[in-house]
């Protein structure tokens, strides 16, 4: 018997499953930004370099406001990088850190916040004026940003060059950020949230070991709507397991440490096949000793509980 064939039917991705993973067609997406990023770049660091130089110190046109193009095209450069990440974030990024809010989210919530609007509110998008005001705000930062390193380095050309260079930075920031979603696709995860939610405050514990394939299952177990990977994805699943419990620790191969499935946990019992479940009436010869053994179970559990309800200090948690 050849190796393949000793391999069963789980063990190979078929190709068409492989393109419709979720994390296979992050990462797709992820490398073509990167890819277009880097090209984009390329060719304006070319074509800075082919009509640079003396073409850019000889047209005076903006020459009346202290600018010249050279200091123009760098201003647009750090305009947009200012609007997509700010210095501080770009020196994390070599630090192997990276921000999931951008510069212009932070002012536009300020000024949302500044006209009294419910930025909290899932429904919440920032009026036109805001943004206008906004990218306002940003491209008077990148004129000042090019003026400033001009005066200081007597040069524009360095203001072109670094605007690149932090364009290029805030391009990246934009690979490692999470997806930005609309406003419909905010309330279907805060649907999904909450579902979860109330899932793992009755069904979890934060203790123990587990692997994340029994959780996954146990959920799904209990709302149906949730069984397809197209409904909610593995990868949130994740997420959400995450932000239930801070503590929790998953390791490579899916198994996490502080995080585990109570006992009673009806929906986890419902996944055995169809093969090891009992038929109805049936009963076995031990089936007293199992009731018994489940009786005493319960009045141990109850006597545990009042004992604790008397000291004021115990809980459901310690008894199980």
């Amino acid at each position: 018997m050849t190796s393949k064939a000793r391999r069963g039917p789980s063990s190979v991705i078929p190709r068409a499953q492989r393109k419709q993973d979720p994390e296979v067609v992050q990462a797709r997406k992820d490398d073509a930004t990167i890819l277009g990023t880097a090209f984009t770049l390329t060719a304006l660091v070319l074509l800075a370099l082919r009509f640079g130089g003396n073409t850019m110190s000889e047209i005076d046109a903006f020459e009346w406001i202290g600018l010249n193009s050279g200091d123009l095209l760098g201003a647009l450069f750090w305009s947009i990088s200012l609007y997509f990440a700010s210095p501080w974030q770009l020196l994390l990024l070599f630090l192997g850190k990276v921000e999931t809010d951008r510069p212009s989210d932070w002012i536009l919530r300020r000024m949302g916040e500044a006209a009294r609007l419910n930025v909290d509110d899932i429904d919440y998008e920032a009026p036109l004026p805001l943004r206008i005001a906004t990218i306002a705000f940003f491209a008077v930062s990148g004129v000042a940003t090019s003026a400033f390193l001009d005066a200081s380095l007597g040069d524009g050309t360095w203001a072109v060059s670094s605007g690149i260079g932090s364009l290029f930075g805030a391009g990246l920031y934009e690979v490692g950020r999470p997806e930005r979603l609309s406003v419909d696709e905010a309330k279907i995860l805060e649907s999904q949230w909450q579902d979860f939610k109330g899932f793992a405050d009755d069904a979890l514990i934060m203790k123990g070991r587990c692997h994340e394939s029994e959780i996954f299952k146990a959920f799904r177990a209990r709302f149906g709507r949730y069984r397809t990977q197209e409904a909610l994805n593995d990868i949130r699943l994740r997420d959400m397991v995450r932000n239930w419990h801070r503590g929790a620790e998953r390791s490579r191969s899916g198994w996490y440490k502080n995080v585990s499935l109570r006992s009673s946990q009806p929906a986890a019992r419902a996944e055995l096949p169809e093969s090891e479940r009992l038929p109805a009436g049936y009963s076995s010869g031990n089936s007293g000793s199992e009731s018994e053994t489940e009786d005493s179970s319960v009045r141990m559990v109850s006597n545990t509980s009042e004992d604790d309800e008397s000291t004021g200090t115990g809980s459901l948690l310690d008894a199980l």
